[in-house]
């Protein structure tokens, strides 16, 4: 049980980088980034590319891999997202398949469709019975330095303040002074680069391959809808709840691994029906 319990918590870690990243760019523009999970496999495969093709090493390719994120998330914002919100939600949210599809083929055509990995070493530590790997000790410690470091961004800084207001009028706190431009494009590099973070941790403690993202994708949809698209808290809270019900559910031998992303549909067509806004919603608080 203590195994299971620890495997919740490494899955929920990276379930909840994704989700939350998901969570800040829908409260902003208000609609699903369907090539968000595209983010993870960004993130994995250009830090394979310089440590892995180029031999730079881990410390030398976070630089790099970092002012790509941040090229790459200004362009996509530029190019796929401005120019379709005006027509609504639904426009923009067909221009980010367009977007996933486009790069997932490009992923495909310069690195291949194979699996690829950045395991280093098979070290396991024994925590009383329960096997953990120094990459996941480092994914869970990393993801709540970096949940702490976001929700005091968000709730506790006037840059996140002026966030939250963008989120729920516009308008409005344009008409105070706000300058929209540059905090969207705050919250889509810090959005792309929260989760291209988790594509790495993932590609280094599993594997890694130009559908990568698809999964979490799934993932991240379900805890928003448990959420109720709410605030980051219920975000985080769905997270490692979603990554509980999944691990117990395997370990218990209720559901087998095949079928766990459909096991997840089940969970979100649950919900659907018996709560349709959400475990979490709350109607004053949009983030």
């Amino acid at each position: 049980m203590t195994q299971l319990l620890l495997n919740a918590l490494i899955a929920g870690s990276v379930y909840a980088l994704v989700s939350v990243s998901l969570a800040l760019t829908y409260k902003l523009f208000k609609y699903l980034n369907f090539a968000h999970g595209q983010s993870m496999m960004i993130g994995a495969y250009l830090f394979y590319f310089f440590t892995v093709q180029l031999g730079w090493g881990a410390i030398f390719s976070i630089f790099p891999t970092i002012f790509l994120i941040f090229l790459l998330a200004y362009l996509f914002l530029r190019l796929f997202v401005k120019p379709f919100l005006n027509y609504g939600s639904s426009i923009t949210f067909i221009a980010s398949i367009a977007l996933a599809v486009l790069i997932e083929s490009i992923i495909s055509i310069f690195f291949g469709s194979n699996i690829k990995s950045l395991i280093l070493t098979n070290n396991v530590i024994n925590l009383s019975n329960a096997l953990i790997t120094p990459i996941q000790i480092l994914t869970i410690i990393s993801t709540f330095v970096i949940l702490g470091l976001l929700i005091y961004f968000i709730y506790k800084s006037s840059l996140g303040r002026k966030i939250s207001a963008l989120s729920e009028n516009s308008l409005a706190a344009q008409g105070l002074g706000i300058n929209s431009r540059s905090i969207n494009y705050l919250v889509s590099v810090i959005a792309m680069a929260i989760t291209g973070y988790a594509g790495i941790l993932v590609s280094y403690d599993v594997n890694m391959s130009p559908t990568m993202g698809s999964s979490f994708l799934i993932k991240a949809f379900a805890i928003m809808l448990i959420s109720g698209f709410g605030n980051i808290w219920a975000v985080v809270i769905s997270s490692y709840l979603l990554a509980i019900i999944e691990n117990y559910a395997v370990g218990l031998n209720l559901i087998s691994m095949g079928y766990l992303d459909a096991f997840t549909f089940v969970i979100i067509l649950f919900v659907l029906l018996v709560r349709p806004q959400g475990i979490f919603y709350k109607k004053e608080r949009l983030i």
